[in-house]
């Protein structure tokens, strides 16, 4: 914030890969309704439960939005500082992980489908709300703000005289 980055939002995934028990719940913690920034809030939560809908995820996801301004984890910074995030958390209170933090914590104790449901449907909810920088009028090009391209890397169709990454889309 205080470099004046242009952050669209913050969107945490933390602790998705425990469902002990049906329904396969993933709450999605928004600021409360009256809160400024609420709405830009709602945005990223509704995406999210769209693309669970839209990608046929609802067999093994179930997200809830909560506007209860729930900040004990990594989004509420953004909170502090003016940006849109939201928190997606396994259901926190109902059906915590028993095994959280402890070295029973281990993949063989995840559900893999709630968990992989999670992440694609967190994909589907960040690229939309991302979206390319600008499209360059020859061919069918991409410039994206940033990416893990570097020279030899076979990512993207090479770097433009400002040193943005070129991808054929």
């Amino acid at each position: 914030a205080a470099q004046g980055e242009d952050v669209v939002g913050c969107f945490n995934l933390d602790m998705i890969a425990w469902n002990g028990s049906a329904p396969n719940t993933l709450q999605l913690y928004t600021r409360t309704i009256s809160t400024p920034g609420y709405t830009n809030d709602l945005l990223i939560a509704t995406t999210f439960t769209n693309a669970v809908n839209a990608y046929g995820l609802s067999n093994r996801l179930a997200p809830v939005i909560i506007a209860n301004g729930f900040n004990p984890s990594d989004h509420s910074p953004f909170w502090n500082n003016g940006y849109s995030a939201i928190l997606a958390i396994e259901e926190y209170g109902g059906d915590f992980n028993p095994y959280y933090h402890t070295t029973n914590d281990t993949l063989a104790r995840f559900n893999l489908p709630y968990f992989t449901a999670a992440v694609k449907a967190g994909i589907a909810t960040v690229a939309p709300l991302a979206g390319p920088v600008s499209r360059v009028p020859s061919a069918d090009v991409v410039e994206l703000a940033s990416s893990a391209w570097t020279p030899g890397s076979g990512i993207g169709e090479g770097i433009d005289e400002r040193g943005n990454l070129l991808v054929r889309g």
